[in-house]
């Protein structure tokens, strides 16, 4: 049995043009129900009928303000070309798996 995966992305439902953001359920690593404050869930089943476009996953804010200061911090420091690659990495791995390695 394989666990459940709530993330919250940014996405389009209904065809409306402004996207909203959705609590999406994911099962064995695929979209498996969309769920918009006060409605129904939307079974992967029923995406195309209920036109839900996918868009972009929400960043926790915690994770974007780490990747702000790491930013702040190589725009701030007289480093050699090397070393503000390395640390612009470090802010890539912060926005996408969520690791602090500040």
């Amino acid at each position: 049995m394989t666990e459940n995966q709530y993330q919250f992305w940014w996405a389009s439902l209904h065809g409306r043009d402004r996207p909203d953001v959705v609590e999406v359920t994911f099962e064995d690593g695929k979209p498996a129900y969309v769920c918009e404050a006060g409605a129904p869930s939307i079974a992967a089943d029923d995406f195309d009928r209920c036109q839900v476009r996918l868009i972009e996953r929400v960043l926790p804010a915690g994770r974007a303000a780490a990747a702000v200061e790491k930013l702040e911090s190589i725009v701030s420091s007289s480093w050699h070309v090397d070393q503000a690659t390395e640390e612009a990495m470090k802010v890539i791995a912060i926005l996408q798996d969520g690791e602090n390695r500040a």
